[in-house]
């Protein structure tokens, strides 16, 4: 695996964490490098959170966020949900509800700060 995704798997700890971006042509081994390191890291008990920013997605408001949390908010209720949403996360709660229209504009900065 690439000696800067090592870096990044070994450095993260609970109360961090890393943002590892890979770019490059196709069937040059990107999506085998992001699942051994997905398997890794769900080894070792860790969260990962995956998006695609595809194409299709482009006039799509908020589709990378939406990949990234709305799974996990979805599956948080009550107070799980509110902690997630806490503080200028509440800003952005309408990213992730029923009519993400509500959300503003995809210029809005408070939803954008959310």
């Amino acid at each position: 695996m690439s000696t800067l995704v090592d870096i990044a798997l070994g450095t993260t700890t609970a109360t961090d964490g890393q943002i590892v971006v890979v770019s490059g042509t196709a069937g040059i081994g990107k999506s085998r490098l992001l699942a051994e390191a997905v398997h890794r890291l769900s080894r070792q008990g860790r969260a990962v959170a995956l998006a695609r920013a595809a194409p299709i997605e482009r006039d799509f408001a908020y589709g990378v966020v939406r990949q990234l949390f709305e799974a996990e908010l979805r599956a948080g209720t009550g107070t799980g949900r509110e902690r997630l949403l806490a503080g200028a996360a509440a800003q952005a709660a309408g990213v992730f509800g029923p009519d993400a229209a509500a959300a503003g504009p995809l210029g809005d900065l408070a939803v954008l700060h959310g």
